[in-house]
């Protein structure tokens, strides 16, 4: 009897809600629904009025009181429902007004940590385009403060999330309403209010939604970057852009995640070769741990008087996974926020061993990474026109192979001894072999800042040093310059302190080759270990040499690579690009390589290399 019971309950609830929702689509249109029992009330116009009577003059009374009863409780019923929605949509509003931080003080932090990220995108678009080492330096320090800022606003959000949802307390407006709406019948014959109801349900449901979303942020990564008027650009989008010389770089998918797939694939040198530059993962996060990044968001709310709420079990085991994330993965998450606008795309991850592997799909783009310890590959694929794919992959040290395959075909091909295979399909067939990427560089080297860099880094990818980098000259001048023999007399001298003599002498002769690293770096490159010094010595020059090959090790390894402190056409190029004492000093170092004596008459210099070559 009572699952009978139960039955008619639930075919009456279906029953009240199909009619409801047609009563008030009426109410909304305007058709006036006039109760069954009046219809049969009203008088044919036909017909003489009744007569009234003394009888039916009190009885006429009494209906006449009791449908004033019913009208009065009708009006305080909708007023009572008009009251309750009144205190809903207080409830809304300041939860809307919070957003995803659910408190005042948070919110605060936030909008100073914004300000400040707005700020910074206004200074670096006002810096010279023109390098300078004091402007460089500024970009990178500016650079640097926003990617932590974008870090502690990720972090931000998280704690959000826990603050505006705690466990214990998640109200659900939907169901609120509907229980409203049961208690308050009447109030489905007052269109006003009911199209009022269906504007706060509505909205109701968009928080709801919103809050499905963030649920699953609290356990993902992403680079928070603000953004501010229409009229302020991210300065590096803005460079990338330039990079995009000609209609035969296509648009697409791939260009709207750019920049994450940058932080994810930079290739570098290395002995001459080229490799998928690993280290480089390091760089967005501008040496913060997410850990660190906790900690750093924690101590800062507490001391604004903010508690964070402990979070339960599986919320805090998700967390401990994600703050364990290789830092590529997080890169990679990055990627999947930006190609799916933040919406939770169609996704798949998995670890077997040491080996991790995570795809998604969304917005006409597919991509995939897998790590392992002798390989790495990442992929991305365009659903849509132009419908392109690229792919890059490493196995063991040198295996190295990245291709763009579209209409337009790149594939760059190196072996694990190093050789390299250039192959380039589009109006025109180029394939180039050389022994190594460096010596390809060398020989074609207009070709490849012209042809290949541009299709690489129109896709995202960071490129090489190019080999009139600030950086890359500086380092050639310094080379060019012969080491003078008294700076060879101070090095023999310091090195014969530092392995006799006090402790106080070793140790001050071991700092002054130290802070002089630049001066003495390439006598200590020709000093040999086999010259009888004593362990502590043999250690020291050890350290001393560490620090050298930190700081120039991979930039003497290009130039000695490509040959260009003795190639008269990349010095004649040189050249060209300086003046005053710079120029002089290149074109003495091109008389005695060549014999010819042109000073700095680059023009003469570029005849002569045109009738040689």
């Amino acid at each position: 009897m009572n699952e009978q019971s139960r039955s008619h309950s639930d075919i009456g609830n279906v029953v009240y809600q199909v009619v409801s929702r047609a009563w008030f689509c009426l109410m909304i249109a305007g058709v006036s629904l006039v109760p069954a029992h009046a219809a049969y009330a009203q008088v044919p116009a036909d017909q003489p009025a009744a007569t009234e009577t003394p009888e039916n003059g009190a009885a006429g009374d009494v209906a006449n009181g009791s449908e004033s009863k019913k009208d009065s409780d009708k009006a305080n019923a909708l007023k009572k429902f008009a009251e309750a929605l009144d205190d809903l949509e207080q409830r809304l509003n300041q939860q809307e007004r919070l957003g995803e931080y659910g408190n005042e003080i948070v919110e605060g932090y936030v909008s100073e940590l914004e300000a400040e990220y707005l700020g910074n995108l206004q200074t670096l678009s006002s810096l010279s385009a023109t390098g300078s080492p004091d402007i460089d330096r500024r970009r990178r320090e500016i650079n640097a403060r926003q990617q932590h800022l974008s870090l502690l606003l990720w972090q931000l959000k998280r704690v959000g999330t826990q603050i505006a949802q705690p466990d214990s307390v998640n109200p659900n407006y939907i169901v609120t309403m509907q229980k409203l709406l049961s208690e308050h019948r009447q109030a489905m014959t007052d269109a006003a209010l009911m199209k009022r109801y269906q504007d706060v349900l509505r909205r109701a449901s968009d928080l709801s939604r919103q809050r499905m979303r963030s649920r699953a942020q609290p356990h993902s990564f992403h680079f928070v970057r603000p953004q501010g008027p229409a009229g302020d650009v991210d300065p590096a989008s803005v460079a990338m852009e330039e990079n995009e010389s000609d209609a035969d770089f296509e648009q697409g998918a791939i260009q709207g995640v750019k920049e994450p797939i940058g932080n994810l694939v930079k290739l570098s040198w290395d002995n001459g070769f080229l490799t998928w530059d690993s280290k480089h993962w390091e760089a967005p996060f501008v040496g913060q741990s997410l850990e660190g990044i906790v900690q750093q968001v924690g101590t800062e709310l507490q001391s604004r008087g903010v508690e964070i709420p402990e979070q339960e079990r599986v919320m805090a085991f998700q967390t401990k996974r994600l703050l364990e994330t290789p830092l590529a993965m997080l890169l990679f998450q990055d990627l999947q926020h930006i190609a799916s606008s933040g919406n939770p795309p169609t996704r798949s991850s998995s670890t077997t061993g040491s080996t991790s592997r995570s795809r998604f799909t969304a917005k006409g783009i597919e991509a995939s990474l897998t790590l392992a310890p002798e390989n790495k590959e990442f992929s991305v694929r365009e659903e849509d026109d132009p419908a392109r794919e690229l792919q890059v992959r490493q196995k063991n040290e040198n295996e190295l192979r990245v291709s763009l395959i579209g209409k337009h075909i790149m594939l760059l091909d190196q072996a694990a001894d190093g050789s390299i295979r250039w192959v380039d399909i589009g109006d025109e067939v180029t394939v180039i072999h050389a022994p190594s990427f460096a010596q390809l560089y060398a020989k074609h080297p207009d070709q490849v800042e012209t042809e290949l860099y541009p299709r690489l880094e129109h896709c995202g990818i960071r490129t090489p040093r190019k080999r009139y980098d600030a950086d890359v000259v500086q380092r050639v001048l310094e080379r060019l310059v012969d080491v003078d023999p008294q700076t060879r007399t101070q090095f023999s001298e310091l090195l014969a302190m530092m392995d006799s003599g006090s402790f106080g002498e070793r140790q001050k002769a071991f700092r002054e080759l130290s802070t002089n690293i630049e001066k003495y770096c390439l006598l200590l490159a020709e000093t040999s270990d086999a010259d009888g010094r004593s362990a502590e010595a043999t250690a020291r020059l050890a350290e001393l040499r560490k620090k050298y090959v930190e700081q120039f090790g991979d930039l003497d390894d290009l130039i000695k690579q490509t040959g260009w402190i003795s190639d008269p056409s990349y010095l004649i190029g040189l050249g060209a690009r300086l003046d005053g004492g710079d120029a002089t000093l290149v074109s003495e170092s091109l008389a005695d390589l060549t014999g010819q004596s042109f000073g700095t008459d680059w023009q003469r210099w570029q005849a002569w290399a045109k009738k040689t070559n």
